[in-house]
């Protein structure tokens, strides 16, 4: 596969690291909704609307100031990024960039990259991140095609096995406004709120 690259752009204002934009190219086929072709379709028709009528516009520069303005610098696997193939991609409320890879979950700082995955994060059972999400308590909600996790206050959690999901697979996460969070995996969408699950 092509090598994708990660360009992320930072501004300093008063010496202050602020993130601005990002940029990822992404490889084609993200998207792996399972069940029969009607369960995909309706599942997909469905996380689109849901999409259409939560969105809102968002604003990641300064309209004040050009683009040439903003320092820009790109990390791919030659200079500090741990792998190329980006999935999924997240900034949390905290400032860091969470990317979902192949070759696992990797926190960014700004200036460091920490990798997870199976070897040193025992409830991972495999690498490849489809899927990130957070929620305003502030869980980072991360999902796989075998396993569905919650990273809060910095401890892995099984959610699927916490909180009684019989499919552990998880085809793509959202966060609406409101708090919800949307789940689709095995050809079900649910929804998580007031800290349980319920099928839509």
């Amino acid at each position: 596969m092509r090598a994708q690259t990660l360009r992320l752009s930072r501004c300093h204002p008063r010496g202050v690291v602020k993130f601005a934009c990002l940029s990822v190219r992404l490889p084609m086929v993200l998207f792996r909704p399972f069940g029969t072709t009607g369960q995909r379709l309706a599942s997909v028709l469905l996380l689109c609307g849901l999409l259409l009528c939560f969105s809102r516009p968002a604003r990641a520069l300064n309209d004040d100031k050009s683009i040439a303005q903003y320092v820009h610098k790109i990390w791919d696997s030659n200079n500090g990024l741990p792998e190329n193939d980006v999935r999924a991609i997240l900034q949390t409320k905290d400032g860091y960039i969470w990317l979902g890879t192949e070759e696992g979950l990797i926190r960014f700082d700004g200036v460091h990259f920490t990798v997870f995955d199976h070897r040193n994060t025992p409830v991972l059972p495999d690498n490849l991140i489809s899927a990130l999400a957070e929620t305003p308590d502030g869980s980072l909600w991360i999902g796989t095609s075998s396993a569905f996790l919650r990273y809060k206050d910095g401890k892995f959690l099984d959610a699927a096995k916490q909180y009684g999901l019989n499919n552990r697979g998880v085809a793509s996460l959202w966060a609406a406004p409101d708090g919800t969070l949307w789940i689709l995996t095995g050809g079900q969408l649910l929804y998580w709120k007031n800290e349980k699950f319920v099928q839509s």
